[in-house]
């Protein structure tokens, strides 16, 4: 039974031993994180070049952007010449992967 008389705050040896070991935890994690990581850690892609241009030339970037992602999507090209992969419209490659579907099915049946 609990007697209401006592105190029941934390104290003595081991809760002090439980406080410093816990603190001592932390303050190696911190040392660790300053000696390995942080000198080494890798740049952030594009760092310190969007906060540099003005609103005008980010949205210049992004019109600029934009186009060459819509002129991979919707042109034939080269998407590796090394190994012979060439990028086709969207539209036809689906049309081409329905088809092959199709294809397979009617083979299965």
């Amino acid at each position: 039974m609990i007697d209401p008389n006592t105190n029941s705050a934390p104290s003595g040896p081991r809760f002090w031993a439980a406080v410093i070991a816990t603190a001592s935890v932390f303050a190696l994690f911190a040392l660790i994180l300053l000696i390995a990581y942080i000198p080494r850690r890798p740049e952030s892609p594009g760092a310190g070049t969007t906060s540099e241009l003005t609103p005008a030339e980010r949205a210049a970037r992004l019109a600029e952007m934009q186009t060459k992602e819509k002129t991979a999507a919707t042109t034939y090209g080269w998407a590796n010449p090394e190994k012979t992969a060439v990028r086709l419209p969207l539209d036809r490659a689906m049309e081409l992967t329905i088809h092959e579907l199709n294809a397979k099915r009617e083979k299965q049946k």
